[in-house]
């Protein structure tokens, strides 16, 4: 857990220091509002794996974080669809190389 909050707090610093803090703000507050928002995604996985620490529900309990984790990529087949995307620019040679 303390690696989890070493992450994100140098994200955020990195964040800061680049001055993009009003846009980075900006977009956490679309992810958490409105109507496609990501809470009940993350009320689903925080109540499954809450039951989790319950013993003999541990094994029910990973098989659906895992069932949520694919649902939450399927979903509105943005995951693929993007990744199909990116595979064609690069076979098509339309993608940077990093300089």
């Amino acid at each position: 857990m303390p690696f989890i909050l070493i992450i994100v707090g140098a994200f955020i610093l990195i964040t800061a220091l680049r001055g993009n803090a009003g846009a980075f703000a900006s977009q956490i507050k679309k992810d958490f509002t409105g109507q496609k928002s990501f809470v009940y995604w993350f009320l689903a996985i925080l109540v499954i794996g809450a039951i989790g620490y319950i013993q003999p529900l541990k094994k029910i309990s990973d098989a659906f974080l895992i069932l949520v984790i694919l649902v939450l990529f399927i979903a509105n087949k943005g995951f693929f669809a993007q990744f199909q995307t990116s595979l064609k620019q690069i076979t098509a040679g339309n993608y940077s190389s990093g300089t």
